[in-house]
Formats: C-alpha cells, structure tokens, sequence
C-alpha cells in the first residue's frame, strides 16, 4: 500500500515537473528563440508568415528600410546571409527588411508596399522577367482589430512552429531537406549551368501596363532598381520613375557570378549592394 502511494506521488511529481517544463519552454524560451530570425535579417518564405513579418516591420523602433520585390531580393538559390539586403544592410549600417517574396508578380509587390509605413524609404526590384504571370497574394491584409478567438493563447512553440523552422534552418524544414538531398544528388548543386540557360544577348520590353503599375508606387518613398539581367537590355520609360530610378542594368558583373540570367551568386548580391549604398538617398 506504501509502495503505490510512492508510485503514485511520483507519478504527479512526474507530471507537474513535466507540465512546468512545458510552460516554461514555451512561455520564455520559445519566444526569445523564435524573435531571433525576426531580428536577424528574416525573410517570409511563405505566404502565410509574410504578413506577420510586415506587421514586425512597420512596429520595428529606429531607423529603418524596406526592400519589396521578387526572387532576386529575395535571395533565389543564396543563404539569407548572402543576400542583396543583408548585405545592404552591413554596408549601409541601417536596419533593413527583407519584404520579396519569391515567385511573387508586380501586382504583388504593388500589394506590399500599399502595407508599409508611408514615412519610410522602400527599395524595389524591378526585375521585367518576374512581372508577368498570376499573382500569389490574393488575399493579404494586416490583422487589425483582434477578436476574443484570436485572443486565445495558443503555445508559441505550435503556432510558431515556422520561426522555429527558420531559426534552426533558415527555411522550411521541407526545404532544407531538398536541398541536402539535391545536394547528395548533384556536387554541383545550385550551380550555373550554361548548357541549360540561354545566355544569348536579349533585348526586354516592359509592356505598358506593367508601366502604369510601376507609376502608381511613384508617389511614395520608393527607389527603383532597375536589376541587372545577365546579356540583356532593358530600359523603363516613365517620367515619374526616371528620377527616382537607379539603373544597374549596365553593371559589368561577369557570368560567374550568376545562377541563372538573373539570379545571382554571393559575390554578385555584394556588387549590387555596394552600388545600391553608394546610390540609394536615405
């Protein structure tokens, strides 16, 4: 009788030291692990964190700039710490969010930059190759007024679950293990390979409604960066843009230094960001 009666105590010990731990973790730990992307040059890798990330961007104290755009500011094939606005950032020394979202349309970007503070400098990616096609942001709104639902507390460490997924991987779980296996599959994994990308001299025409889209940000605080594309020209022919563009299509940045025809490498994120530090008017 004596012996159950230990078991059993040992048995609720077992349970509130557990049920303590649990609280603990996920009151104070989680939530100081999952601020540390947020505050370390985190970038959405999906659509359904994108907004909580702006949110954290317009609330973020001091001074402050945001890149909007698509693959490239984004970081297409790069760790986020090689990426245009990491690097921007380090030169410039001024804090900067990294808002592209990859595979995202200029109705997109348009889209984001309609939920940025107003007094605040945007960079935007103007990149010609990654305008047309459907919009993925269909439904992106900033929550506002919480409902009692909303209110209820959820632990961090299940509802977070993607901080923590960027805190330990820098993307998805699901994506980094592609990468490893792609990586095991093919040494050269990520590398350009120019047997399979056109690299022929190519002249870009931006149509112009994809013009007129452009435009309708040119009120704002909004640099436009005119990306460079590797052979190819390009030229956006708007006098409400003209004076507010920085064009780096005729950057000399040799082919090593590209994924793809406008993907870049490390090395070439840091040529575009030392330019846009020397350029950009904060």
């Amino acid at each position: 009788m004596k012996l159950a009666s230990n078991i059993e105590a040992n048995n609720v010990l077992t349970l509130i030291l557990v049920v303590v731990s649990l609280l603990v973790i996920d009151v104070w730990l989680v939530p100081w692990i999952i601020s540390s992307p947020y505050k370390d040059n985190f970038r959405a890798d999906s659509i359904e964190n994108l907004a909580e990330f702006i949110n954290f961007a317009n609330n973020y104290n001091g001074q402050k700039v945001y890149f909007v755009g698509s693959s490239v500011f984004f970081g297409h094939g790069l760790e986020k710490r090689e990426t245009i606005p990491v690097k921007f950032e380090k030169c410039s020394g001024i804090k900067t969010f990294n808002l592209a979202l990859g595979g995202g349309k200029l109705e997109d970007q348009i889209k984001i930059i309609n939920l940025l503070n107003k007094n605040v400098q945007i960079i935007f990616e103007v990149n010609p190759l990654a305008f047309g096609g459907k919009e993925r942001l269909t439904n992106l709104t900033l929550a506002e007024n919480k409902t009692s639902l909303d209110k209820l507390w959820v632990p961090n460490m299940y509802s977070k679950r993607y901080l923590l997924q960027e805190f330990l991987f820098e993307k998805s779980t699901k994506e980094y293990i592609l990468q490893l296996y792609g990586k095991l599959l093919d040494p050269d994994y990520g590398a350009t390979k120019s047997g399979k990308v056109d690299f022929s001299s190519k002249q870009i025409n931006i149509d112009q409604e994809h013009i007129q889209m452009l435009e309708s940000s040119a009120g704002k605080r909004v640099t436009f960066v005119l990306i460079p594309i590797f052979n190819t020209t390009y030229t956006v022919n708007s006098s409400k843009i003209k004076d507010r563009a920085i064009d780096l299509t005729r950057l000399n940045i040799p082919k090593e230094d590209y994924l793809d025809l406008v993907h870049l490498r490390e090395h070439g994120a840091e040529i575009i960001a030392e330019n846009l530090c020397k350029k950009v008017k904060l």
